[in-house]
C-alpha cells in the first residue's frame, strides 16, 4: 500500500513557505499584505488538517471526517495538549468565518493572529 502522508507533507511544507514568504513582505500597501497572509493561511490551514488526517490514518489507524474532529482526535494520541487543541479549534474557526464571510474586520483580526498560527502549524510538523 502507497501511503499518501508523504507526498500530503511535502505539500504542506511547500505551502508553508508561500504563508511565510507572505508573512515576511512588507508592502506599500498594508491591505495587500494583509490580504496575501490571509489568503495563504486558508489554503496552508485547509492543507495542513488534510494532511493531519491523512497522518491520523495512515499512522494512527484513526479515521475522521472533519477538522475539528482530527484536532481532537491528534489530542486524543497526545500529538496535541489541550492547549494546543484549542488553537487547532480557534484555527479553524477562523479559517471557515474567513472563507464564508469575508469582511475587512474580520480579515484584520486573522491577519494578527497569522504569525501564530503560523508557528503553531510548525511546531506541529516538529511533533510528527
Amino acid at each position: 500500500m502507497d501511503l499518501i502522508f508523504p507526498k500530503k507533507l511535502e505539500e504542506l511544507q511547500k505551502a508553508l513557505v508561500t504563508f511565510h514568504e507572505a508573512l515576511n513582505t512588507k508592502s506599500s500597501t498594508p491591505d495587500l499584505q494583509r490580504d496575501a497572509c490571509v489568503l495563504r493561511f486558508i489554503y496552508t490551514s485547509e492543507l495542513f488538517w488534510k494532511t493531519l488526517k491523512v497522518y491520523l490514518r495512515e499512522e494512527a489507524q484513526v479515521d475522521t471526517a472533519y477538522p475539528k474532529e482530527t484536532a481532537r482526535q491528534l489530542r486524543n494520541i497526545k500529538v496535541f495538549s489541550d492547549e494546543e487543541t484549542e488553537v487547532g479549534l480557534q484555527m479553524i474557526e477562523d479559517r471557515n468565518f474567513c472563507v464564508h464571510a469575508y469582511q475587512e474586520a474580520v480579515a484584520e483580526k486573522i491577519f494578527r493572529k497569522t504569525k501564530d498560527y503560523y508557528s503553531f502549524m510548525q511546531q506541529t510538523l516538529s511533533k510528527i
